[in-house]
Order: C-alpha cells, then sequence, then structure tokens
C-alpha cells in the first residue's frame, strides 16, 4: 500500500484497513466553514470517517462533527458553525471496497 505522504498525490491506493489521519494547517485558521476532500475514483470512496479539529493545543483536545457516510468521490463536509483550528482530523477512515484513497483536500473559510 501507499504511504501517507502520498495520500493526497491521487492515484495510490493507501489503506485497506481503518486508519485516522490529522491535517496540520501550519497555524491557527479562522472561520473555517468546511472542507472538500475528492477520492481517487469511485472504488476508493471511504465508506464513513469522523470529522474532528482542534486548536493550537492540539489533537488531544479535539472536537467533533461526528460520522459522515460517504456516498461519492466528491466530499463536500460543512461544518455546522464556522471554527478557528489548526489541525483538521479524519478519524476512522473505513473502507467501502477494499481500500481508500483520497486525490484533493480543501479547506474553506469565511470571508
Amino acid at each position: 500500500m501507499g504511504e501517507w505522504e502520498n495520500m493526497f498525490k491521487g492515484q495510490q491506493l493507501v489503506s485497506q484497513q481503518v486508519q485516522s489521519v490529522t491535517v496540520d494547517l501550519g497555524s491557527e485558521v479562522e472561520s473555517i466553514t468546511g472542507i472538500y476532500i475528492r477520492a481517487a475514483n469511485n472504488l476508493t470512496v471511504p465508506k464513513s470517517m469522523e470529522v474532528t479539529y482542534a486548536a493550537e493545543n492540539g489533537m488531544n483536545a479535539a472536537t467533533s462533527f461526528g460520522t459522515v457516510e460517504c456516498v461519492g468521490p466528491d466530499m463536500y463536509i460543512v461544518f455546522p458553525r464556522p471554527v478557528k483550528a489548526r489541525y483538521l482530523g479524519l478519524k476512522d477512515i473505513t473502507p467501502a471496497r477494499g481500500a481508500f484513497s483520497f486525490m484533493n483536500f480543501f479547506v474553506y473559510t469565511k470571508e
């Protein structure tokens, strides 16, 4: 299977088991309203994953938005309210068809 640093480069299967990943934005970002994730193709869409966020103090104090059921390769996840975060977590990523792989990851903020 692929390596984590290749996870968002697409076209490389990452895992066939339940996994979690934390995206470090480098510094706290104000007013995050959602994220967009694109699976490499229809066969690599995960079944579900939990979306979390945390401030500078790290993922030990993460807040969860709950579990998202994924239905297609384009996953738009709108947060119920804007948040300030440095870390975004995708926890318990569960493969639907053998393995999952992501191609794009974007963070949306309120202007």
